[in-house]
């Protein structure tokens, strides 16, 4: 109901009172994300948000950037720049959100600062939803305030038996129930005692459980039954195991893990071979220690929960957490075919995430704080980190920014002041050069390069992404989509933005003249957009040639529509060469008593020389005026109307 009407932002948050919670931030584990999940699968929220729902998350360490791109390009929006700013992208969405009814969520909020990229963003129609841990964050922005409340006793009793299986077979309800209030009805909770009433009594894990409720210093709460569960959880791993399950603390919070990555972790840390560190993996899940779910392209990813991310890297350390990203970059190393990081596979975790391990790894070993610097010694990361980025610059800029904050601190520091000042002159230089590289090439040669090979569609589309100018963007989306080269979700979104930037051009013969390139592989809502934009051309030229372009993809009303409104323009064309090659283009698409109309008219009579024998040339080709496009009839008197002209001109 809150969001069935446009309004202030909404936060979910705890309902569990803050006293209760101080110690780890705010409720972890009571399930905000999920409700907001649930939120955004509603088909009332739906119905009331038409244009879609955008979904960003915050997280302890925001990396803002590449969402709001992705967000922007969701709406079909273009970034230009190579690196942009946050206030540039949110300039942008802000455009983008003024006409449309959008749900925003931004999950896991820590911090007021994190929330401003998207104060503002919400236009008229559309509403922000975040959630966090703090209702104070939610407050100071403005939000209303819905708290989540704990789980209802039915719903968690049913989540309990789903993860504790045949081991709750035969327990009264009751009995069920009871377990779930002394896990504190949190949802997170109730998972992780599930698979432990799998082979264990349900008295005796009472008992066990009540003995560390005894044990622990914690005043009542539902977090101490969290706690207490997850401590369980945590004492049926061997020593061994417990190790490895903390080393998954070094990967970036919020981040999906591939398996791959792990099982390099694992076997350099604990030397377990790749078959028992998938062993560990399902029994982690199993656990509800970790969560497996499908990443980009349907490949099976490892999601940890927040919560017990934080309370596991408590217990890896600092020394543990140095030794884990050690031996995490010690793995991959041996994977270089060469000298260099970029001579190693990137198997879609590497190359995004080496720069943070080093960086993390710089703090203990001044080693690695030398090779996180080499990574831009010259320009080959640098080319290997964008093509593995599908072409943007935002994981490269991440990287450079990570290398000038160590030369930051040198020159804060009592390091080699002349060197560290070199590196971040360096660093200034480099940023500052990315964003010449787009706006120089031609769409004739993407084109070339895509349907060859020698560039992937992804480049192509990259490339005219960063183009400033609207008329070459569009010809370069127009070039790469018309390669046939293009993934269907490749080709929707390169034919939004080219038709984006053909509306945004103000010369109405080049806006024309990219609607035509454009019009081919037009479809749907956008081929209607197409006509619309071809329709409100107000040059009569310009408009018959988007609208000739656009003919042959439509069909029905829409078709008579343009047929109709192009041979308007044609006719109103004042010169007569440009009003025959206008009429000629726009021959092969009308009916025949459209043709007949024109016919009919003194037009024919009323051109010069040249320019009625290049018309009539071509309506008296056997292909157009043969059955069944004319009657017999037809033919007979258009035939003789054509013979009548070529008599006068002695042209027979």
């Amino acid at each position: 109901t809150l969001l069935a009407s446009v309004g202030q932002p909404v936060a979910l948050t705890s309902a569990v009172p803050a006293a209760q919670i101080d110690a780890l931030h705010g409720m972890g584990g009571i399930g905000k994300s999920v409700a907001a999940r649930a939120l955004c699968d509603d088909p009332d929220v739906r119905a009331a948000y038409p244009d879609g729902i955008l979904w960003a998350t915050a997280g302890q360490t925001p990396d803002l950037l590449p969402q709001l791109r992705d967000w922007i390009r969701e709406l079909g929006g273009v970034v230009s720049e190579n690196a942009p700013t946050l206030a540039s992208l949110q300039n942008l969405l802000a455009g983008l959100l003024a006409e449309r009814k959008c749900l925003l969520v931004v999950d896991d909020v820590w911090r007021v600062e994190d929330v401003k990229p998207f104060r503002g963003l919400p236009a008229s129609g559309s509403r922000m939803v975040m959630t966090t841990r703090d209702a104070a964050v939610a407050e100071e922005v403005g939000a209303a305030v819905q708290p989540v409340p704990l789980m209802a006793l039915a719903e968690g009793a049913a989540l309990l038996r789903a993860w504790a299986g045949a081991g709750l077979a035969g327990v009264a309800d009751a009995q069920v129930e009871s377990v779930v209030v002394r896990l504190g009805r949190l949802p997170l909770a109730i998972k992780l005692a599930g698979p432990q009433l799998r082979d264990t009594d349900l008295e005796d894990w009472l008992k066990e459980f009540d003995v560390r409720n005894l044990a622990s210093r914690r005043k009542e709460g539902p977090h101490r039954s969290l706690e207490v569960a997850f401590g369980l959880s945590l004492e049926r791993l061997s020593e061994q195991d417990r190790r490895l399950y903390a080393a998954l603390t070094i990967f970036p919070e919020d981040v999906a893990i591939p398996p791959a990555a792990i099982e390099k972790l694992w076997g350099e840390l604990g030397r377990l071979p790749v078959r028992q560190a998938r062993r560990l993996l399902s029994d982690l899940a199993d656990r509800a220690l970790a969560q497996r779910t499908d990443g980009q392209g349907g490949h099976s990813v490892i999601v940890l929960h927040d919560l017990l991310r934080d309370l596991m890297a408590l217990e890896l350390g600092e020394d543990g957490a140095l030794e884990a990203h050690g031996a995490l970059l010690a793995a991959y190393r041996r994977t270089q075919a060469g000298a260099g990081w970029h001579t190693a596979p990137d198997d879609g975790y590497l190359y995004r995430h080496l720069a943070y391990h080093l960086e993390r790894r710089a703090a203990g070993e001044p080693a690695a704080a030398a090779e996180l610097t080499r990574l831009f010694a010259d320009d080959t990361w640098l080319h290997a980190r964008v093509v593995a980025d599908d072409y943007r610059y935002d994981g490269v800029l991440a990287d450079l920014d990570r290398v000038w904050r160590r030369a930051d601190l040198e020159l804060a520091g009592d390091g080699d002041v002349a060197s560290a000042w070199g590196e971040s002159v360096r660093c200034a230089l480099i940023r500052t050069s990315v964003n010449t590289l787009a706006g120089n090439y031609l769409p004739g040669l993407v084109r070339q390069a895509v349907a060859t090979g020698l560039w992937s569609a992804a480049r192509g589309l990259s490339v005219a992404a960063k183009v400033p100018d609207a008329e070459r963007r569009a010809a370069l989306f127009a070039a790469v989509v018309a390669t046939g080269r293009c993934t269907a979700q490749q080709a929707e979104y390169a034919l939004r933005a080219g038709l984006d930037a053909a509306l945004a051009i103000g010369d109405e013969w080049s806006r024309a003249s990219a609607l035509s390139a454009l019009a081919p592989n037009l479809h749907g809502d956008l081929l209607r957009a197409g006509l619309d934009a071809a329709l409100a051309i107000r040059h009569e030229r310009s408009r018959a040639r988007a609208l000739t372009a656009l003919a042959p993809n439509l069909h029905g009303e829409s078709k008579e529509q343009a047929l109709r409104a192009g041979l308007d323009a044609a006719l109103a064309i004042g010169s007569e060469g440009s009003r025959a090659s206008a009429l000629t283009a726009l021959a092969p698409n009308l009916h025949r008593r459209q043709i007949a109309a024109a016919l009919a008219t003194d037009l024919a009579t009323s051109f010069r020389h040249a320019s009625r024998s290049a018309l009539l040339a071509y309506l008296a080709t056997p292909a157009l005026i043969a059955p069944p496009l004319f009657t017999p009839d037809e033919i007979e008197a258009v035939a003789g109307a054509i013979l009548d002209v070529t008599v006068q001109w002695r042209w027979v």
